[in-house]
């Protein structure tokens, strides 16, 4: 719907709602009249009022076809100065949204600072944010670039149901690693999503009461972990499987083939597959429709001359955590290396429970990993570090630290990876011991002689703190 608002308000008190201020009446009992109008289409729950004796702040942005777009900011008098602050980088972030996902398609941008303790809301064109967020630092700046990217993701094209709510939140939740990405770097992104991903790892089953799809989340779980962080999560991956290029201008056009509309999964996933021409019927079934992860690992290698270059044939393999289907045609970066620090990088599929590839390399490889770029958010975290001194080495991604005592006459690389799934169980276990059911580590590497270093990882029983569910099962 479009809105006109009628506000009536007590003297030099002002009524900050969602579109444009129209007009302001002064009645013969000396209240006011506030009008202001709504002209693009909204879901009724994106409409606002807010009224306060407040003061107004201006100020004109420029989009991307060199026109002007009002800013207006709302706040008490004594909290304008911090509002301010906080807000110092809101330009930016409307730079950063355009430049990515097309143009800003609302008659303003605005915020209105309101004694909220639960989070800010994304109201068209008024968003509310709370004023103790608005503190004169840019320790809450997240949420405001958070709340902007909605007038793309949520307030343009909206999720028909709740169930879908992570196309909304999940969106918003990762338009903040576009923000950091492009705001501050790459390494930066890169930092934000994997400590991200490492910790739904670790808690989202937990936190959330189950291993839920984003896509048909149950509604108790609609504001939750799973749609917030693990549909960023999914997104991060998505971009992974259709590469920058086709991930960005992709989405810009699905916002614009269904701006001022709502869609569901199915609707974003077939008109997203047309416009890129990418089939993503697995990326959908396997990341959105389906509940915990995919674990992909390299079970074992074969090296085989052939000519000036090796066969090298690489055996995959997936475990189900928290699912009941393996998953297919995963795309997935193998590096192949040997002890003279050549390397090798090509993209593989990984297949159902187990498959095999094979790729010609011009050299012998002594070492494999996947995933070195991180683009697919599957079940393993890992750590790559060159050594060139002695002393503690902390791979905090894999949960695990290092001793180093003596580093021969070169560096070595070490590559540690932690599996959050079950390893295989041994045959003809002998030992008094209990093999962990929720994880285990991968050691590989390149080794310099005369390296030499002990390890430590953390055992936690615990349900809580930032070693819960670590090893609860075991």
């Amino acid at each position: 719907s479009t809105y006109d608002l009628f506000v009536t308000t007590l003297p030099n008190h002002e009524a900050v709602c969602g579109g444009v201020h129209q007009s302001t009446i002064v009645n013969p009992d000396l209240s006011e009249t506030h009008h202001w109008k709504v002209n693009q289409t909204i879901p009724s729950y994106l409409i606002s009022v807010a009224v306060a004796n407040y003061v107004l702040v201006n100020d004109t942005f420029t989009d991307y076809q060199n026109n002007p777009v009002p800013v207006q900011l709302a706040a008490l008098s004594v909290d304008i100065t911090d509002m301010n602050n906080s807000f110092v980088n809101l330009e930016s972030a409307f730079d950063i949204y355009e430049s990515t996902w097309g143009p800003y398609r609302w008659d303003r941008v605005g915020y209105v600072l309101v004694p909220m303790t639960a989070g800010a809301m994304e109201h068209a064109m008024n968003i509310a944010f709370p004023t103790a967020a608005a503190n004169g630092g840019l320790s809450w700046q997240s949420v405001m670039v958070h709340e902007l990217s909605h007038h793309w993701w949520g307030n343009l094209v909206t999720c028909r149901t709740a169930e879908d709510m992570w196309i909304n939140e999940g969106s918003a939740a990762y338009c903040e690693y576009i923000f950091t990405e492009q705001f501050s770097s790459r390494a930066a992104y890169e930092v934000s999503i994997r400590n991200q991903h490492k910790d739904l790892l670790r808690t989202c089953h937990h936190v959330d009461s189950g291993y839920w799809a984003v896509s048909g989340v149950p509604l108790e779980h609609t504001y939750s972990n799973t749609t917030y962080l693990k549909g960023a999560d999914m997104i991060h991956t998505l971009r992974g499987y259709l590469g920058d290029s086709l991930f960005f201008n992709g989405l810009s056009d699905l916002l614009e083939q269904n701006k001022f509309s709502d869609i569901d999964a199915i609707e974003y996933r077939d008109d997203l597959s047309a416009i890129t021409g990418v089939n993503l019927t697995n990326f959908f079934a396997d990341w959105i429709f389906q509940g915990g992860w995919p674990h992909i690992a390299i079970d074992s290698m074969t090296v085989v001359p052939s000519g000036l270059n090796y066969d090298v044939t690489v055996h995959l393999r997936q475990k189900l955590v928290g699912r009941a289907n393996y998953s297919n045609q995963v795309p997935v970066l193998l590096t192949l290396r040997d002890q003279n620090w050549n390397t090798f990088e090509q993209t593989v599929l990984s297949t159902g429970m187990n498959n095999t590839v094979t790729v010609s390399v011009p050299f012998s490889p002594t070492t494999g990993y996947l995933n070195r770029d991180e683009l697919i958010s599957h079940a393993v975290t890992a750590s790559y570090k060159t050594v060139n001194l002695a002393g503690t080495v902390n791979l905090a991604h894999a949960n695990i630290t290092l001793q180093v005592q003596t580093i021969g006459a070169d560096s070595s690389l070490v590559v540690v990876e932690h599996h959050w799934a079950a390893p295989d169980p041994v045959i003809d276990w002998t030992h008094d011991y209990t093999i962990s059911p929720q994880r285990y580590w991968r050691v590989d590497g390149i080794w310099e002689n005369g390296f030499t270093t002990n390890a430590t990882f953390r055992y936690s029983g615990q349900t809580s703190g930032a070693n819960g569910y670590l090893d609860h099962l075991l």
